[in-house]
């Protein structure tokens, strides 16, 4: 008797920790190529460690497995994407020139600076992250997901 209770305890125990590890695996990378990034659109929430600026949109968004376009909060950008399994890596970015504040100037410099020293990326598909890291496998920039790229507005 007391054998099965100890024997429902582990059966329990491990049913937790199976269930815990679960809710926890949503990363995932579900092609090569960075197809399952292509029509996306990201807002920066963490960049090198230093968080951004509240209200400020820096964002990334995928155009096509080759292209991205980019916004620091003031300036925007466009360039290259390469992808290797789950290596990424960009390009040079053209930029505008746009005046900005000393402290939009600074985290778009972080960002743009973040941005070329990526190599990996990880997605977590159940909590709608992306994340990069550099060639340490730290991690850079976290993103969150926003809303597809077809629901922007046109700009004329």
């Amino acid at each position: 008797m007391k054998h099965s209770a100890q024997i429902r305890r582990i059966a329990a125990t491990m049913l937790v920790l199976l269930l815990v590890g679960c809710g926890s695996m949503g990363t995932t990378i579900t092609s090569e190529g960075g197809d399952e990034l292509v029509g996306t659109r990201w807002l920066a929430e963490d960049i090198d460690g230093k968080g951004v600026i509240d209200m400020l949109q820096t964002t990334l968004a995928f155009v096509t497995n080759t292209n991205a376009r980019a916004s620091g909060g003031c300036n925007n950008a466009f360039g290259n994407v390469t992808f290797k399994g789950d290596q990424i890596e960009f390009g040079a970015f053209g930029v505008t020139m746009k005046m900005c504040s000393e402290a939009i100037s600074g985290q778009e410099t972080r960002f743009f600076k973040a941005l070329g020293e990526t190599r990996r990326y990880r997605l977590d598909t159940y909590r709608d992250l992306l994340f990069f890291m550099d060639k340490d496998g730290r991690e850079i920039i976290r993103f969150s997901r926003m809303a597809p790229l077809e629901t922007e507005p046109v700009d004329d």
